[in-house]
């Protein structure tokens, strides 16, 4: 089993929301429940206060992490070896991608990117983050279909839930009824 984990994130606005809370909360099951080490690089400006105070204000027994930050793809060789390196942004996979020190590299696949973007560079560059060669960790069905369909080395993965809970009941309703645009007499001539 994996005992340390390299976990390449974007910078942290908050750990309570968006691709980043699920990703320490991963991290966080992982050192209490199998005593995994694991090292934070983030893909932002050195400010250890606040990414500490963040990542420790979300999940406490996080707090003593180490935290790496760069905005470069050379610093990777400051990065201690891991047994595993997991990317949780499009961007970090390109910095896990040029990681070497490490035994498997995964991506946690939370959202299918591209969609952040219209279509151009950036929804190019995010799509080709699917083809670094990072085993996929997909957090719905429909995602992990998705990337069966490239042909991906993906698996499913349920990071929000803790054992035995199921996913949330929404109550069933009737599809909304959106009414046609009455037309105007002078319209209908």
């Amino acid at each position: 089993a994996p005992k340390t984990i390299n976990w390449f994130l974007p910078a942290l606005d908050s750990p309570f929301y968006g691709g980043i809370n699920p990703a320490l909360r991963i991290a966080d099951h992982l050192a209490r429940v199998h005593g995994v080490e694991n090292r934070f690089v983030l893909w932002a400006h050195p400010n250890d206060g606040f990414h500490r105070s963040a990542i420790a204000a979300a999940f406490p027994g996080l707090a003593d992490a180490p935290i790496y930050c760069d905005l470069s793809l050379r610093a990777a060789a400051g990065i201690p070896a891991s047994d595993v390196s997991i990317a949780t942004l499009w961007v970090t996979a390109f910095m896990s991608a040029h990681f070497a020190n490490t035994r498997r590299k995964f991506y946690l696949i939370q959202d299918f990117e591209p969609m952040f973007y219209p279509a151009g560079t950036m929804y190019a560059l995010a799509e080709e983050s699917y083809r670094l060669g990072h085993y996929g960790l997909c957090n719905t069905e429909n995602l992990l279909r998705a990337a069966s369909g490239r042909g991906d080395r993906s698996r499913p993965v349920a990071p929000a839930r803790t054992p035995g809970e199921s996913a949330p009941a929404y109550p069933r309703t009737s599809p909304a009824r959106i009414p046609a645009p009455s037309r105007s007499p002078q319209q209908s001539r």
